[in-house]
């Protein structure tokens, strides 16, 4: 697409020098931008590493002929175990108790396996449950910096390959309904209180629920959670809802 060209031909280049490998850069100025590029590198059929950078945030979504292959984070809230939590498939108790045993060659794939927690075919299903999520909280990204580079694919095992275009339509669907949601929130400055009647709140919903204490913001609250802005957002929209809290 030419207009894509020549949009990301102008985007500003990152300050100091350019990492080797990287063949287009700049920042993030609207919300639109990342879901155009990853449209663009499916479109191209680019194999190449999508990297975006928020503060201390930095998320990659690599491709490999314009399919999504792979996906990067370094937030606890996109770790494996989070992704089968935050999808209902485990307790949190039963997640806390396998990540106690994992280290140096125990990955928590092979630790919930050998506790009979997860099957070989969940296994599989839990590693593209996570690479979407990655995706999609990449598409919610309104500020930073982006770079497109090339990367070594033998680095990258190809296990599993996600649908690029289902995913941006799904992307499209969470942003569109992130909006809307957070447009019913008090605003992120606002402080969180239970209540008086409230009894305690189980599942998901608990990771909101016992943040709650009258001093945390909204804002701080969704940051604190650890269930990522998608889902943190919906629990904490049903639990004032809900009259829970408020």
């Amino acid at each position: 697409d030419p207009a894509l060209r020549e949009r990301f031909a102008r985007a500003p280049p990152a300050p100091g020098r350019r990492p080797d490998g990287v063949f287009i850069w700049g920042d993030i100025v609207d919300g639109e931008l990342l879901i155009d590029l990853v449209g663009f590198m499916n479109q191209c059929r680019r194999t190449a590493a999508l990297t975006v950078a928020d503060g201390a945030v930095r998320k990659s979504i690599f491709f490999r002929e314009g399919h999504i292959v792979a996906a990067s984070s370094n937030l606890p809230e996109d770790r494996f175990g989070d992704v089968m939590y935050r999808r209902g498939m485990i307790e949190r108790a039963d997640l806390d108790r396998a990540l106690a045993q994992v280290g140096p060659g125990k990955r928590i794939g092979n630790v919930l396996l050998s506790m009979g927690l997860i099957s070989g075919a969940d296994l599989w299903k839990v590693i593209k449950y996570q690479i979407e999520e990655v995706v999609f909280s990449v598409l919610l990204v309104e500020r930073g910096q982006f770079t497109v580079a090339d990367y070594d694919p033998a680095q990258v095992p190809t296990r599993t390959t996600v649908e690029t275009q289902h995913v941006l339509l799904e992307g499209l669907r969470r942003k569109d309904e992130m909006m809307q949601v957070r447009a019913e929130l008090p605003p992120p400055d606002r402080r969180l209180v239970r209540a008086s009647d409230t009894k305690s709140v189980g599942g998901v919903e608990a990771a909101v629920y016992d943040l709650v204490d009258g001093e945390l913001t909204v804002g701080q609250v969704l940051k604190a959670c650890g269930l990522g802005a998608f889902t943190a957002t919906h629990v904490t929209h049903r639990l004032i809802k809900a009259g829970l809290i408020q």
